[in-house]
């Protein structure tokens, strides 16, 4: 929960599930997440808590982004393996857990973590690629 937060708001609420017959309805509500682990950590947004003075809520998007990633990082320095799986802006998705998890029409779910112990060890490695980086202003290329 240390991730930074636009006006400091941290709309963020977690569902932990490690029940195996919640696991299984979660899977269920994933079409794209059928992955067997023992736990899954629901990351949500609280509308009320994500509404500010400048009328704008959108901001809760990065936060929930930036958390999942804490989380994400933080099991990974545990040994373990996780898969993020979009959840929000999927309709389906978000009907199906909010019913399936019981969340008040005020809190929408965001990501799905699944949380487990890894099949095998990867290698760290990196996406960059200098394409993607530019100098100054759009357009100039950099280069190291």
């Amino acid at each position: 929960m240390a991730a930074p937060s636009a006006m400091n708001k941290q709309p963020w609420e977690f569902v932990v599930v490690d029940d195996p017959e919640m696991l299984a309805k979660i899977r269920q509500d994933m079409t794209y997440g059928r992955q067997e682990t023992p736990l899954a950590i629901l990351v949500c947004v609280n509308e009320e808590k994500a509404r500010n003075d400048l009328n704008i809520d959108s901001f809760w998007i990065q936060d929930c982004s930036a958390v999942t990633e804490n989380i994400l990082i933080a099991v990974s320095s545990l040994g373990l393996g996780a898969v993020w799986l979009g959840v929000f802006p999927v309709d389906d998705f978000i009907i199906a857990l909010s019913k399936t998890l019981q969340l008040p029409d005020h809190v929408i779910p965001f990501s799905l973590l699944y949380i487990g112990y890894p099949d095998e060890q990867k290698d760290a490695h990196t996406k960059y690629t200098e394409e993607a980086v530019f100098w100054q202003q759009y357009g100039n290329r950099y280069s190291k």
